[in-house]
């Protein structure tokens, strides 16, 4: 009896180990969401691949309003949105966007019959950003438009010092969504050429974080413009909270004359 309850005992013990161990060696849970909101999928959300990020590609495409449809002749998995139409293959690098074919580092594969696709190259090539919270173990994707007339951005210049004011002006609350520690950028440009650039020389902290702005409320960024000759230049403001940090939301014209500026 004492030798029966011992080897129940011991393989209740190796049982607990290898489930132990299997849940160790298994990949974290992640979620993927559009705007926030989580997408549902049949098959995991998605698998890392050599620093690659692959997801199923229908519900992705389709949440990011794309059609998805199979092509027999080239046995290809066809997404369109609007102008935009990418071929993917599976076990093929080559993708082909409109008449242009792209070489991706991870080729896309068949995942429990479904394709899953690299998701960045998916999501940027229909117009979104990809953010990725490892702490919350979520991937957003942002539509590049998501923010069109609910935002308004005004920029203006007192005493050197210019403004970038954000303001709500939609019915609901919208969340902005951050890389790094950088909330916004400016420049100034004389000629096509960038003369000063407030990030320069500056360090960031590597974090996601988010700011939620209710209704009505302005997000307020504000910084120091340097001294320059004088001279007709350009004002660039680049808010860091939306899809595309590197296209200029607000621009005006800033004349110096004699040390003394006027937007």
């Amino acid at each position: 009896m004492a030798h029966a309850v011992r080897l129940v005992a011991g393989l209740c013990l190796i049982l607990f180990l290898a489930l132990s161990v299997s849940a160790q060696t298994q990949p974290p849970t992640w979620q993927i969401l559009v705007n926030g909101e989580p997408i549902q999928t049949e098959v995991a959300p998605f698998i890392i691949k050599e620093g690659q990020t692959l997801a199923p590609v229908r519900p992705v495409a389709e949440a990011l309003a794309a059609s998805v449809s199979w092509e027999y002749k080239t046995q290809s998995i066809v997404v369109t949105k609007q102008n935009t139409v990418v071929r993917f293959q599976a076990n093929n690098r080559l993708v082909q966007v409109g008449d242009q074919l792209v070489d991706l580092s991870v080729a896309p594969e068949i995942v429990e019959e479904r394709t899953f696709v690299p998701l960045q190259f998916l999501a940027e090539s229909l117009g979104a950003k990809v953010l990725l919270d490892t702490d919350k173990q979520v991937i957003n994707l942002m539509p590049l438009n998501y923010l069109d007339g609910k935002v308004n951005y005004q920029l203006f210049v007192e005493n050197n010092q210019v403004t970038l004011l954000i303001e709500n002006i939609s019915p609901e609350p919208i969340t902005f969504n951050f890389n790094t520690g950088q909330e916004a950028d400016f420049t100034l440009t004389k000629n096509d050429q960038v003369v000063w650039r407030w990030s320069d020389g500056r360090m960031f902290t590597q974090n996601t974080w988010e700011h939620t702005l209710q209704p009505g409320k302005s997000y307020v960024v504000m910084a120091n413009l340097p001294p320059v000759a004088d001279g007709q230049y350009t004002l660039n403001a680049y808010f860091f909270g939306q899809p595309n940090p590197k296209q200029p939301v607000q621009t005006i014209s800033y004349l110096v004359t004699q040390n003394s500026a006027q937007p």
